[in-house]
């Protein structure tokens, strides 16, 4: 596989006008992205070059998926492989860790045990009616991200109160839309917007997904819900002989992509992504790594993530959110419709 020489100038110039409708932080996370992805093409490239000489019949060979937590949030990287396995780009850490949205993937020292194990971290962040954010329950359980525990949690936030909610935002998480669905029935479930267009690039030609996550950007100001439904499905149906697999996935679950529609224009921007989620992940990330790559006991992770947490409160969150806060005599009339609760 041979591939053309990167004019890197030329590229980011075409980032940085692909992110100019973006929010900041939206903008900051797709360039970093993209940016990465470019870096390591590049060095590919140049490592390649060296090659010739010793190693001619060395070539590039594709790439593979692997996701990287950062300050801008969770990054999702395709790595350039060379045909012998030797190329290594120098962005990746020396262990390299996935994380998912809404479960943080890591490692836990267990003191029972006395060895490190699998662990996954369930954090879960609300905002309320009137636009302030909370930190509302975190669980560090061992293994990975499964049903079982998306129930068990579940189940303990509804026994310490919480029942009555608007809307779940996730990633598409096998189960969780089915568990929501049994213990929170009036609920709306959003699916995380920015994870559908990251996720185009994996499942489309580079050529087809540009197109088609410039149509969902302009999708995300439509006003009406319905019109935009039928818009994503207009679009789905182009692609359809051509990507048959991923395009009835697509018009299967495109309704809960565009729930956010459903709401005032103000609260959209903060309910259309798990971004709230991922920032905080990617904090608890970089504790991680000052720790030697793994938590040293379950009680340390715990005050990583309420030292994380603090720190939110006092920074972040410390204030409403304005658009939330401007919508909330809107919100509330919503509230009260969707579960028939006095009103005032």
């Amino acid at each position: 596989m041979e591939v053309k020489e990167i004019d890197l100038n030329a590229e980011i110039e075409k980032l940085i006008r692909e992110a100019q409708n973006s929010t900041s932080y939206e903008a900051l996370t797709f360039i970093a992205e993209q940016l990465l992805n470019l870096l390591m093409l590049k060095q590919r490239e140049l490592f390649l070059k060296q090659q010739k000489e010793q190693n001619p019949k060395n070539k590039a060979n594709g790439f593979y998926e692997r996701e990287l937590a950062c300050l801008f949030g969770l990054l999702n990287l395709n790595i350039p492989r060379d045909r012998e396995c030797l190329f290594r780009p120098f962005i990746l850490p020396d262990k390299w860790k996935k994380e998912k949205v809404d479960a943080y993937r890591c490692q836990i020292k267990d003191e029972k045990l006395q060895r490190v194990r699998n662990a996954t971290i369930y954090t879960v962040i609300g905002i309320d009616l009137d636009g302030n954010k909370n930190l509302f329950g975190y669980y560090c359980l061992w293994g990975h991200e499964n049903k079982g525990d998306w129930l068990q949690i579940f189940n303990d936030l509804i026994n310490r109160g919480l029942k009555r909610i608007m809307i779940i935002v996730s990633d598409d998480f096998p189960g969780l839309d089915e568990a929501i669905k049994t213990l929170f029935p009036q609920t709306d479930h959003q699916l995380c917007y920015v994870h559908l267009q990251r996720n185009l690039f994996k499942n489309m030609a580079r050529k087809d997904a540009q197109e088609f996550n410039k149509f969902l950007k302009s999708l995300k100001y439509c006003n009406n819900f319905e019109e935009a439904l039928e818009k994503f499905k207009e679009k789905c149906e182009k692609f359809i002989k051509k990507y048959p697999g991923y395009m009835k996935y697509l018009l299967e679950k495109g309704e809960k992509y565009l729930v956010f529609l459903r709401y005032p224009e103000g609260v959209r921007k903060h309910i259309y992504t798990t971004n709230i989620v991922e920032n905080f992940h990617s904090k608890l990330e970089v504790a991680r790594m000052r720790s030697g790559g793994y938590f040293q006991s379950v009680k340390t992770a715990e005050v990583s993530i309420y030292v994380v947490y603090e720190n939110m409160r006092d920074r972040n969150w410390r204030k409403p959110l304005p658009g939330v806060r401007h919508c909330s005599y809107e919100l509330k009339q919503m509230f009260h419709l969707k579960f028939q609760t006095q009103f005032s």
